[in-house]
């Protein structure tokens, strides 16, 4: 019998949500999400600091991805509560920590979450890919002022003209400003 989810102190008892709220969180690539392993997950326990009051930042290791390097992806708050929700559920589901971060019934990864998304945008009435949490992560770090150069290496492009190729066009406000320091007196 499945777990319930007030059982283990859980709201999430689904594949989908951890796995749509990571994506939008962290910009990781679908691929990328379905080969994640919890060995790759860093949860520190003192989320305010460690012993030497540094900042502790929580962080997944994206290992060999479409560019093949490894990169790392901080955790936010929200992206941080889910996946230990997650994790608390599928260990009490399977009885172990599986390997894999998104497995499915059997505790095998996941493949593809194609029928379960379209399933989901199908209900909603929607018409939208699984890359739009990636673009959506993309386009909310450069609306919110973060550098196209700090953008591509949170998304793990090869080169910042992929992601100036994207979302530069979303920085036209920080362009505007930057013109308007030199003021009227040239």
């Amino acid at each position: 019998a499945k777990p319930d989810p007030s059982d283990y102190e859980v709201i999430i008892s689904d594949h989908l949500t951890p796995l749509v709220v990571t994506a939008l969180r962290t910009g990781m690539r679908r691929s990328e999400l379905l080969r994640l392993r919890w060995s790759d997950v860093d949860f520190f326990l003192e989320r305010d600091g460690d012993r030497t009051g540094q900042k502790v930042i929580d962080v997944i290791t994206v290992r060999a991805g479409k560019t093949g390097k490894v990169r790392y992806v901080p955790l936010n708050g929200e992206a941080w509560s889910v996946l230990v929700q997650w994790k608390r559920y599928s260990t009490a589901l399977h009885g172990k920590t599986p390997e894999y971060v998104f497995v499915d019934s059997r505790g095998r990864p996941l493949k593809s979450v194609k029928t379960s998304w379209r399933n989901l945008t199908t209900k909603a009435n929607l018409n939208v890919d699984f890359r739009t949490l990636r673009r959506t992560f993309g386009s909310r770090l450069v609306q919110n002022g973060v550098s196209i150069y700090q953008v591509s290496k949170l998304l793990g492009h090869a080169s910042v003209t992929t992601t100036e190729q994207h979302y530069a066009a979303l920085n036209q406000l920080d362009a505007l400003a930057a013109v308007r320091t030199l003021g009227e007196n040239i």
